[in-house]
């Protein structure tokens, strides 16, 4: 389950760069949005499946 989850989080990092980028590059806030959005689902999704899953492996609970 955990290499998925990393293959997962890599792809999700990829697009949130690319969009953070965008918004860099193009010296507009009309992406931002759209990052900041994907960046708030991606932090939650990164807790609630990545991290429990590396506090399992650890036999951390919380």
């Amino acid at each position: 389950m955990a290499g998925h989850l990393y293959v997962i989080l890599e792809v999700d990092h990829s697009k949130i760069k690319d969009l953070l980028e965008k918004t860099i590059i193009r010296k507009s806030a009309k992406e931002f949005p759209q990052s900041k959005k994907e960046l708030e689902v991606h932090k939650e999704d990164e807790e609630r499946y990545f991290y429990s899953e590396l506090k399992k492996d650890d036999g951390v609970t919380t």
